[in-house]
């Protein structure tokens, strides 16, 4: 690495967009080559991650958080990387202004054909994750509101635009509205 130094004498990096890309890049080695044991929790989103010495962190991929001392120095600490690539979850949301929101995936699919009518439709479907019975996702608020409002217009219609299944679309307005509030 390159270093210059100044007429005072202090050293400084030439390329400090080159050192965060290697502070980066060896984050990442280290959560994949480091002795790691995660667990998922009851809660959606969150993990147990237990590193090899001896010490457990809960990463929480809703909040885009964990507990370890590195994650309020950086966006994504080593736990968080090693969660991602072990379950394939990504964070969804790393904002303080957004709420965590949990479907089924009977409801998702109603939200999912409701929004297409809203200009931010594919935003708010890509931020669900998750497979199987349960669809996990970090909305804001206005975002909750507008998706609920969506679903009660396709409750009120029929045809292409209607509701397909009418108890998971009464279920998704009413999960979007509590969150929204």
């Amino acid at each position: 690495m390159a270093r210059t130094q100044a007429a005072n004498g202090d050293e400084s990096g030439e390329n400090e967009h080159f050192d965060a890309i290697d502070k980066e890049e060896k984050r990442i080695h280290r959560a994949l080559d480091s002795f790691m044991h995660v667990e998922a929790t009851s809660t959606p989103g969150e993990h147990r991650v237990h590193s090899g010495s001896g010490s457990t962190y809960t990463v929480n991929l809703l909040e885009g958080s964990c507990t370890c001392p590195d994650a309020e120095r950086s966006a994504m600490c080593k736990h968080m990387v090693r969660v991602v690539a072990v379950t394939g979850e990504t964070p969804l949301s790393a904002g303080e202004n957004t709420v965590p929101v949990t479907l089924t995936a009977d409801a998702f699919d109603e939200v999912a054909s409701a929004v297409k009518v809203l200009d931010d439709a594919e935003e708010i479907v890509s931020a669900f994750d998750g497979a199987g019975d349960e669809r996990t996702g970090a909305l804001t608020e206005q975002q909750c509101a507008d998706a609920a409002d969506a679903v009660k217009a396709a409750l009120g219609m029929s045809g292409p635009m209607g509701a397909d299944d009418h108890d998971a679309a009464v279920n998704a307005r009413e999960t979007l509205e509590t969150a929204s509030e």
